[in-house]
């Protein structure tokens, strides 16, 4: 109860561990944070990759990203939903590629210590600080952006309601980036691009099917929805695949990507509405059974000597 600073909710403890490991001499440069939300599942290929990254690539790009594959964990709908996050990795690897930079997210992400330590996590009233700390490491550091290659996995979230109120934290802290944080024009106007085409996706949706219904597609009306049309089902069920949907049920998504979609923007609309008042909890159905916890935990020691 004692500890202050200029920061709430998960930043709040992030900033708390951060001050803990300077306090241990634990923020130079030979020591990486690794972030997980409670529920990731880690393999030993992705701590493998981890220490790969941190040996060829960690001095020239000390802050990386990798991939997140979903498994269901109570409604398929949100399972499904969850699918179209895989163009979201690809994304994210394409610019660290090309321009050494993108959004971070709060799972799988890796960061050297002392560039931790030099911007730390004091960002208000934030509801998204991983959005938020990444623009922030950029405008400080300058540092490039790395894809450590790790996939880890974790549950999606257990109701379509918990995934409504999941995606409103982050929409609504998407605005607090676009409005209350500095940074160049040229990542202001793509954060801002990426929530117009969440917000506008319901629009799209209609707008594709009255151009249907009236036989008649104009030429801007091609330009415009045809590569969405070709897109979304592409990364719905390329998604699904990933994720460990039957091919059965990934190719019977496609049909189904006008629903998915109207699902995602429905809670873009939500925050709008009803915008975030701070945290939810989001349920999420645990991944292991106990018996196969307590498989993994006595394999600790195995995992533990691969580390090292």
């Amino acid at each position: 109860e004692s500890f202050t600073a200029n920061c709430r909710y998960k930043a709040r403890a992030l900033e708390y561990a951060k001050r803990k490991r300077t306090q241990l001499g634990l923020g130079g440069e030979d020591w990486w944070i690794y972030y997980l939300d409670e529920e990731n599942i880690v393999s030993k290929e992705a701590l493998d990759a981890i220490i790969r990254y941190i040996g060829k690539q960690g001095k020239e790009r000390p802050v990386a990203v990798g991939a997140i594959t979903y498994v269901r964990s109570g409604s398929l709908i949100s399972h499904l939903c969850d699918s179209v996050r895989t163009l979201g990795y690809v994304e994210a690897h394409f610019f660290m590629q090309y321009f050494g930079y993108f959004y971070l997210q709060g799972e799988n992400i890796l960061v050297r210590s002392d560039i931790e330590q030099r911007v730390g996590w004091e960002f208000g009233d934030a509801l998204a600080e991983d959005l938020l700390n990444g623009i922030e490491i950029r405008s400080k550091t300058k540092v490039k952006f790395g894809w450590h290659g790790g996939t880890i996995q974790s549950p999606s979230p257990e109701t379509i309601g918990d995934l409504m109120k999941q995606r409103r934290r982050w929409y609504c802290g998407g605005l607090q980036g676009v409005f209350k944080r500095r940074m160049p024009l040229w990542q202001r106007v793509h954060l801002s691009y990426r929530l117009a085409v969440w917000t506008l996706g319901l629009f799209t949706i209609a707008v594709s099917l009255l151009v249907i219904l009236s036989h008649q597609i104009p030429f801007w009306a091609v330009m415009f929805l045809v590569p969405m049309w070709l897109l979304f089902p592409v990364v719905y069920f390329v998604g699904a695949l990933v994720d460990g949907v039957s091919v059965g049920r990934a190719v019977l998504m496609i049909p189904a990507t006008p629903f998915l979609a109207m699902v995602e923007t429905s809670s873009a609309i939500y925050s709008l509405v009803r915008p975030a008042n701070g945290f939810d909890v989001i349920r999420k159905q645990p991944l292991f059974e106990q018996d196969t916890v307590d498989h993994l935990r006595s394999s600790e020691n195995g995992v533990r000597e691969s580390v090292e």
